[in-house]
């Protein structure tokens, strides 16, 4: 289950074991700094997340809170002297696009045929597989300024305005 906040966005799904995963998505700057402030942080946002709260009642933390980088990125250049990038080395998308792995994976294909290309005399193929790759991204960029536009209750959150209004810049 996915469910919008002010600051962010949250995830839960069940587990084998009647277990569950729950995840808060937000900024690294909009969360506080300091493990009691974090902790306050997360139960604040988590108030405002009445579908997640009531999914979690009664559940049981087994690890503590920690905090992942898990931003939309495009390397700047994705092919170099013998060497292409693929997958997340090349580019990485949000978590709610779920488009990570099938990315990861069709990345890998495509890098592959540029090189076998490459190898059969196709001398162009991997400046192709290079300029296709931030056209990927772009339209990645899109789309995603399309569903999170489609969240209209914080215009004023930066969360939302970031994602809504200005792309991810390349690394």
């Amino acid at each position: 289950m996915i469910e919008a906040a002010e600051n962010g966005w949250w995830y839960s799904a069940w587990l084998p074991d009647s277990r569950q995963v729950v995840a808060y998505m937000t900024d690294a700057d909009l969360i506080p700094k300091g493990s009691a402030l974090v902790s306050g942080y997360s139960q604040n946002q988590l108030e405002q997340a009445p579908h997640t709260r009531s999914r979690i009642i009664g559940c049981v933390l087994e690890t503590r809170l920690r905090s992942v980088a898990a931003n939309s990125y495009r390397m700047d250049r994705v092919m170099g002297n013998n060497w292409l990038a693929a997958g997340d080395a090349a580019m990485a998308f949000d978590p709610l696009s779920s488009q990570g792995i099938y990315h990861a994976l069709n990345s890998g294909l495509l890098a592959a045929r540029a090189i076998q290309d490459s190898q059969f005399g196709h001398q162009t193929a991997l400046e192709e597989y290079s300029r296709e790759t931030p056209r990927r991204f772009d339209k990645y960029l899109s789309m995603r300024a399309i569903y999170y536009g489609r969240e209209r209750r914080w215009s004023s959150s930066a969360f939302w305005q970031r994602r809504q209004n200005a792309p991810d810049r390349a690394l």
